[in-house]
């Protein structure tokens, strides 16, 4: 926080910055903000002494509020949030190229290259996947713990469910390849000339129970992501503009209350998702390894000699 020297004299700014700085700290100690500190209370300092309007509506100066604060909280805001559009072209570029390579492979090169195909989109979805789930894991661990040392990380760690639905999308496919994937899905694994597994390991069951674990554990990340970011967006939006995030940001921001209050609101509605959200994930995910990972490995395991450390690492 910059001295209280560098004010204005006029005592209606210094309520006002005042009133923005504390604003601002309840903000970012719920959201873990705190990693720019100094840069963004500088912000509010020239947001309460140029005019700009700001948190707490217009200043009682009638000063221009295209200012110096205001283009500097805009340099700010695009610095932390824009991609260059010559970055978002090449990952685009990637993205249209990843997508036809795995057709490529589906329909050129026989059956191997089907089978290696489906392989290595198996490997992306649950790897890719796992690491999205991953960052939302370790908000709720921080939430859960109020850990004070991961609060710089939060916001980094929630970014990772950007991905989420596309890779919920990923899931959705690989049920698609089902039978190349999953050998049971049309050989079952004997034991003695029986079909001990076949209660479980039969496709629509498998597709259902998965598609179940998949909505639950995708939703409630969801709400709490959305519950989480909401009390930024907000801030970003009072002190930028109010079209700051455009049609996203209206749609986070949906039956958005009086600031102070929904920051205390959405806090302890965090604190009851969390919990809930890391034992879902705990047995769900389980779920998940097993279908979509071990299931693949373990028939293959007892049935070709090829396997037979992994078949002895998974029946110890």
């Amino acid at each position: 926080r910059p001295p209280r020297s560098t004010l204005s004299s006029s005592s209606a700014a210094s309520d006002v910055y005042k009133r923005q700085v504390n604003i601002f700290d309840k903000a970012f100690t719920f959201s873990g903000f705190n990693k720019f500190p100094k840069v963004s209370a500088s912000i509010l300092e020239n947001a309460s002494l140029f005019g700009a309007k700001t948190v707490n509506g217009p200043s009682p100066d009638n000063a221009p509020t295209k200012s110096a604060a205001f283009k500097a909280v805009t340099k700010v805001e695009k610095s932390l949030f824009d991609i260059p559009g010559s970055w978002k072209t090449l990952l685009w570029i990637l993205v249209i190229l990843g997508i036809g390579m795995f057709i490529a492979g589906l329909i050129t090169g026989g059956e191997e290259s089907l089978v290696r195909t489906w392989q290595a989109f198996l490997i992306n979805t649950v790897f890719w996947g796992g690491i999205a789930h991953a960052g939302v894991i370790f908000a709720v661990i921080w939430q859960i713990t109020d850990a004070k040392w991961g609060r710089a990380f939060k916001r980094l760690a929630e970014a990772c469910a950007g991905f989420l639905p596309i890779s919920f999308l990923m899931f959705m496919v690989v049920f698609f390849g089902s039978h190349v994937l999953y050998e049971w899905t049309h050989t079952p694994f004997l034991h003695h000339g029986e079909a001990v597994k076949q209660g479980w390991l039969n496709l629509p069951f498998f597709i259902s129970r998965n598609v179940f674990w998949l909505l639950l554990i995708y939703g409630i990340s969801y709400w709490f992501i959305k519950t989480s970011i909401k009390p930024d967006i907000a801030l970003a939006r009072r002190l930028i503009g109010s079209d700051w995030g455009g049609k996203f940001a209206d749609w986070v921001l949906e039956d958005y209350g009086e600031h102070e209050t929904e920051v205390i609101r959405l806090e302890k509605l965090s604190r009851k998702i969390a919990p809930v959200l890391a034992l879902i994930y705990a047995i769900g995910g389980s779920f998940l390894a097993w279908d979509f990972a071990v299931s693949y490995t373990h028939l293959r395991a007892h049935e070709t000699l090829r396997y037979l450390v992994c078949r002895l690492l998974l029946e110890k």
